[in-house]
């Protein structure tokens, strides 16, 4: 995953815009495990490295149907993070 893509979210939604991808080393599960995403509108989503994601460039032209966003939508989903500076 990588900046300026928006992923297809659970039910085939699209996200905001990937902002940034942080390799999560220190991970208590071990290193190189989880990778941390944040978005334009300062979420962020940690993933496992086993979370097949599909995404799309941020300003495609090319319209995308309901059915091929379905489709994308992946299995699992990452765990919504708190952004900094917010209260635990």
């Amino acid at each position: 995953m990588d900046e300026g893509y928006r992923l297809v979210g659970p039910g085939g939604t699209l996200t905001p815009v990937v902002a940034h991808v942080q390799w999560l080393d220190y991970h208590r599960a071990g290193p190189d495990t989880h990778v941390m995403i944040s978005f334009e509108d300062g979420t962020k989503v940690e993933f496992p490295f086993d979370a097949l994601l599909a995404a799309v460039w941020h300003d495609e032209q090319r319209a995308i149907s309901e059915p091929e966003l379905g489709t994308a939508a992946p299995a699992i989903w990452g765990k919504a993070q708190q952004s900094w500076g917010e209260e635990p």
